[in-house]
């Protein structure tokens, strides 16, 4: 057996052989043997040249131990958006997602539903049945939160390398990760004979030989995967000697090893196969990262969701009819503050998404959402642990490390409820915004500030609410109704040193019934008696849920919606959202950062005055195109950080200014911008984004004015700007990603895609 020591250095020992994996067309077998070899080159220390934002980096795969929250038969796993890799003592499964939807490979099925699997084993004839163990643990651990407590799995142990220690007598196999992909190498030991090595693949139509070396393993559509030609070496004394080697297919077309030209057999030899694997005829789940903070050290949180696959260890191999696409989940990411890895990742079954999260002093996370699956949440402690209706709000705060909840539950009536975001207050209390359509008679109704709902019934318009969570998750300190008798709801919350909540959202009720005190605008605005157009709103509400301290309009006569809001020291709200309403027909526009609006939709910035009597500023951020703001952040100057997404190219006027992106990249692009203190103008204006479809949801910013955006992408990764973070590939339609722009604002310190290989 080679030791620990020999397989870390194994880059320096090696014969290697490299594979790469790849979804292409079909081709015929063939079982040609041919022998290659590229000399004598020079051992150098590797150098990566600094870029704007220092060294390149990438996350390395992630094999996540088996506590019990997969099938026995697996010691460890990879899991992909498109694949998932089980490792067993005698075989390696390999589960290639696929889509049976006829359109471009490169994009989302149309229906999850038509989502399939098709299994492949690898086995190894003639080796040594052992538990492979794990090499170089990583930071990052993994919970699954299902069922009762005691059923949970919390705080799954990764590596970063994997081995199998003597598979064949003096050989070891060793699976790592290079720049995202999976690959393997075979350590072979002075004096052992690497003819030895075979794999064996179960589920697969044949094996084909192509022309530059590299080995097609075909399914009955195609190919499924692809072995690139094997490239070999020794290392002496700091010069790397290149060994001839290429397959050797087995007579039984399933099977195949490799020829070794002359090489010295006193030095350790390295097989090492890069091993990228992904689905047969392509598509993805979509997973979005919704909400985002950060804590006093830089660390990103990420809440979003993500379609299970329920990690059921496949028994038969070939296309399985067994499978079934699960339900959503949601989780919970804390990113390392350099952008370069997972400290940890939890998945909580039985809610639908999660809307808003945020973090406390102690590096606790707390998250809303929305509750609609046939599985219940994991509930502990409260605010209530039974279920109310077709959906529930919920609420839930993860312990630090990552690896429990402190609590978890419900927040509804009989009707359909949904929490859109989460703010906390000094002392702990987790505020909810968001929308209900259950009366006082089922919803859980306390102090105010409006104990009677103004909608029409649990499926009829429905009103905005507001709730306070016990600092402990016992219960509700306050929960109340914002609303009239038409459609409203809360889209966003912030929470000022007082414990007063700000909430923001759309309504479609008029002043008769919409409870406008004070301002900043106390008319609906609406043309000609066109009730259709909805306003935005702003309420301020007491500490104690008593009642509204001003509540008001934020628009003009045509469409408005509010999405998120901050507040600074001063009690002044920012608020930000999207307006089809012109300067012209009464938008109310002061200051800046530009009073004029633009074709389409605009989104805004605007700033309140503390009393809520009007504005300090308001103004657009739009080009020619549909522009929309979904998230704002303040920092310690009061500035405003701005994120959204636009179709307004540079050209037809949308405002970049000395970003790391100032030229539109193609269909939607993310935007970020710092508005100055007084509203005057924009301090920068950059897109983030590539080729396709790409929406920033949430924002934060640092001690530093470091901006962390989050957000979701369906471009590529060759056109996407990912630089160094956890994910350096566009993996399918959905890809959630993070970005962090330094004060520099002129560069991104990374921007990555994420989820990949953090899937339950």
């Amino acid at each position: 057996m080679i030791s620990r020591r020999a397989i870390q250095m194994a880059a320096r020992v090696a014969f290697v052989l490299v594979v790469g994996l790849q979804g292409l067309g079909s081709m015929g077998a063939s079982a040609a043997t041919r022998l290659t070899s590229a000399g004598t080159v020079k051992t150098e220390t590797g150098h990566v040249a600094p870029q704007v934002t220092g060294r390149l980096g990438q996350l390395p795969l992630y094999f996540v131990e088996n506590k019990g929250q997969v099938d026995s038969a697996v010691a460890y796993y990879v899991s992909g958006k498109e694949s998932t890799v089980y490792f067993s003592n005698d075989s390696v499964t390999i589960a290639l997602k696929s889509s049976i939807a006829t359109q471009d490979p490169e994009r989302r099925p149309l229906y999850e539903s038509d989502r399939g699997r098709y299994v492949i084993r690898l086995r190894f004839p003639g080796a040594t049945v052992l538990r492979p163990e794990g090499l170089e643990p990583a930071q990052a651990v993994f919970s699954y939160f299902s069922g009762r407590p005691n059923e949970w799995v919390t705080g799954a142990p990764s590596f970063r390398r994997l081995v199998y220690h003597g598979l064949w007598p003096g050989i070891d196999l060793v699976f790592s990760s290079k720049d995202g992909a999976l690959k393997y190498e075979f350590l072979v030991q002075p004096g052992a004979d690497p003819r030895q090595i075979r794999f064996s693949y179960e589920g697969i139509s044949g094996l084909h030989l192509r022309d530059d070396g590299a080995v097609d393993i075909e399914g009955p559509s195609g190919t499924l995967l692809q072995d690139t030609a094997p490239f070999a070496y020794q290392d002496r004394a700091g010069e790397r000697n290149s060994v001839a080697t290429a397959y050797i297919l087995g007579s039984d077309g399933v099977s195949y090893g490799f020829a070794v030209g002359a090489y010295s057999p006193d030095l350790p030899l390295v097989i090492d196969p890069q091993f990228v694997y992904c689905g047969y005829v392509g598509g993805s789940s979509l997973d979005d990262a919704n909400a985002i903070a950060v804590d006093k050290d830089g660390a990103v949180y990420l809440a979003g969701k993500t379609l299970s696959d329920q990690v059921t260890f496949p028994v038969v191999v070939g296309p399985d009819t067994t499978y079934e696409v699960g339900a959503y989940h949601i989780y919970v990411a804390k990113v390392r503050p350099d952008g370069t890895g997972l400290v940890y990742c939890g998945y909580i079954s039985g809610a639908f998404s999660a809307t808003g999260i945020a973090v406390d002093s102690q590096g606790a996370a707390y998250v809303t959402g929305l509750f609609g699956a046939d599985t219940p949440l994991p509930v502990i402690v409260g605010p209530d642990l039974t279920p109310n209706g077709s959906g529930d709000a919920f609420v839930l705060k993860v312990r630090p490390d990552g690896t429990g909840l402190v609590y978890c539950g419900y927040i509804g009536g009989s009707g359909w409820d949904e929490a859109n975001a989460l703010a906390l207050g000094p002392d702990g209390s987790a505020y909810v915004t968001g929308k209900t359509r259950s009366g006082e008679s089922t919803f859980p109704v306390k102090v105010g500030p409006d104990t009677t709902c103004n909608g029409s019934g649990p499926w009829g318009d429905g009103d905005a609410f507001v709730a306070r969570v016990r600092p402990d998750g016992t219960g509700l300190m306050y929960c109340g109704y914002i609303g009239g008798l038409r459609d409203d709801v809360g889209r966003g919350i912030a929470v000022d040193a007082t414990g007063a909540a700000y909430v923001v959202g759309t309504t479609y009720s008029t002043e008769t019934s919409f409870p406008v005190k004070v301002g900043p605008d106390l008319t609906y605005g609406y043309l000609g008696g066109n009730l259709d157009d909805s306003d935005g709103f702003i309420a301020k509400v007491e500490p104690d849920g008593s009642g509204l301290v001003y509540c008001g309009y934020i628009g003009g006569k045509n469409s408005d919606e509010v999405n998120a809001v901050a507040v600074d020291n001063a009690g002044q709200a920012t608020a930000v959202g999207k307006t089809y309403s012109s300067e012209e027909n009464g938008f109310p526009v002061v200051i800046g950062p530009d009073t004029t609006a633009d074709y389409g939709s605009d989104a805004f910035v605007v700033r309140l005055r503390a009393d809520g009597t009007g504005f300090v500023y308001a103004g657009f951020i739009a080009g020619i195109g549909n522009d929309t703001a979904r998230a704002v952040a303040l920092d310690g100057s009061g500035a405003a950080y701005v994120a959204g997404n636009t179709d307004s190219s540079e050209e037809y006027g949308f405002p970049v200014l000395r970003g790391p992106d100032v030229t539109f990249n193609g269909d939607q692009d993310a935007f970020v911008a710092e508005v100055r203190p007084n509203g005057s103008g924009l301090v920068y204006c950059t897109y983030i984004g590539g080729s396709e479809r790409d929406l920033a949801f949430g924002i934060a910013v640092d001690s530093e004015g470091n901006a962390y955006v989050a957000g979701s992408t369906t471009s590529l990764h060759d056109r996407f700007p990912v630089l160094i973070g956890p994910d350096l590939t566009y993996n399918g339609d959905g890809d959630a990603f993070v970005a962090k722009i330094g004060p520099g604002r002129e560069y991104l310190n990374y921007i990555s895609l994420l989820l990949r290989n953090y899937r339950p």
